[in-house]
């Protein structure tokens, strides 16, 4: 567990997702903008939100990545090709 977070117990919540109560340390700044943008005790919520998007754009790196080791990395014509297609997209 990194430096800043450590796990302290488990529940459960409605949604039946178990959950782990954490510490983290966040500079007073961002800690008063979330506050102000989603309201008392909705925090975890829009942390928990933050966090899952950073996993998933992890998660979608380390495809491209295998993909790229096992395929080689997408040419420029196929890029070209694709941006192209879907002009919107980028």
């Amino acid at each position: 567990m990194s430096e800043g977070a450590r796990a302290v117990s488990t529940t459960r919540t409605a949604a039946r997702r178990s959950v782990s109560k954490i510490s983290v340390s966040l500079p007073d700044d961002v800690t008063a903008e979330v506050k102000g943008r989603v309201g008392p005790g909705r925090v975890s919520a829009y942390v928990t939100a933050a966090v899952e998007r950073a996993l998933e754009m992890d998660r979608l790196r380390e495809l491209v990545e295998d993909l790229d080791a096992e395929h080689g990395p997408v040419s420029a014509e196929a890029l070209a090709a694709a941006e192209a297609a879907w002009p919107d997209a980028g």
